[in-house]
């Protein structure tokens, strides 16, 4: 039987244990409250703004607070682009604003990595450094400017009419990535003032559009198909190029459709097929400049619809894939 001494010497020793454990645990929280990294603040002595783009992310999972880390860094790059994206007479930056991004993300880095002693949580610190980055941005323009000169001094003494027009679309390529540079800069180092072009990105496309309409063309649908042959005489016109149908034509376009699937499903006819284009120089060689083959996918409710539906995918063809297949420039 315990006496009542006991039992008071044993309140006591549960009074003093329950505030022993309260007073370590509120000292614990001291000390992780003093622990935390400054950078966590709104503004960062070590990673000042001017030098440092920021991006925190915080989750109990490390991987999950990296990715919302990055994810931060994402925001401040839309939030900080997005005049130069919505800027109507910069339609190509706008296009291109996911490969800026990936270029944007290429330049970042973990900088560092905190655990809350008490929750357990993770908290992850993404930076990029502006001075690095903006400098690698820079550079990227200078590399544009050389390639862009290389390659319209390449058209400038070019004879084929081919070669002359891929030259320059690598040129109207490579400018318009420069535009995406430029963009990143401001981005970067907002107050860096970057030299204008030495070239006019509308000048060099009204150059391409001028020779596009001096070639010759000549559409040829395999077995006569003359369905096929309208379709594809329009989406030669539509490209620029002149169509000719007679024996003076600089290049002969040959085309084919080859139907892969057919069939019935969920009331309607589905067919699948390859388009298949092959462009010949006009003269006997019959030398081959280029070929491409396009998926086409087309449904309609009554069969008979099916082949003018092909010929509608065929006839509206994107121009500058068109171009593409047979200048080997990438579509932009």
């Amino acid at each position: 039987m315990i006496s009542s001494n006991s039992k008071l010497i044993l309140s006591l020793c549960l009074v003093l244990l329950n505030w022993a454990c309260a007073s370590g645990y509120r000292d614990s929280a001291a000390i992780a409250l003093a622990n935390k990294p400054e950078w966590l603040g709104e503004k960062s002595h070590q990673y000042p703004d001017h030098l440092f783009i920021r991006g925190i992310g915080v989750h109990e999972d490390l991987a999950l607070a990296k990715q919302r880390a990055t994810d931060a860094l994402v925001k401040v790059f839309e939030k900080e682009a997005t005049l130069s994206f919505s800027d109507a007479n910069n339609p190509k930056v706008m296009t291109n604003e996911s490969k800026l991004r990936q270029y944007f993300l290429e330049h970042h880095q973990i900088a560092e990595i905190w655990q809350n002693p008490i929750s357990r949580v993770f908290t992850v610190l993404n930076i990029i450094d502006r001075v690095a980055a903006g400098a690698a941005f820079e550079e990227g323009v200078y590399r544009i400017d050389a390639d862009v000169a290389h390659s319209l001094e390449k058209a400038e003494y070019e004879q084929d009419a081919l070669q002359k027009i891929a030259f320059i679309q690598q040129a109207i390529a490579k400018q318009s990535q420069r535009e995406g540079f430029v963009t990143l800069i401001n981005v970067i180092k907002p107050t860096t003032a970057v030299s204008s072009s030495a070239w006019n990105q509308r000048q060099i496309e009204a150059r391409l559009s001028a020779l596009i309409r001096q070639v010759k063309i000549k559409p040829v649908a395999v077995n006569n198909d003359m369905h096929l042959l309208k379709a594809l005489t329009a989406g030669v016109g539509g490209a620029g190029f002149i169509v000719d149908h007679g024996l003076q034509a600089d290049y002969i376009l040959k085309a084919s459709f080859q139907q892969q699937h057919l069939k019935w499903e969920g009331g309607v006819y589905r067919l699948q097929g390859d388009l298949h284009l092959e462009l010949v120089d006009g003269n006997a060689s019959d030398r081959v400049r280029g070929s491409a083959s396009w998926p086409i996918l087309v449904s309609a409710t009554e069969r008979e619809l099916l082949t003018e539906h092909v010929n509608e995918a065929v006839k509206n063809i994107n121009k500058e894939k068109f171009r593409a297949a047979f200048f080997g420039v990438e579509n932009r």
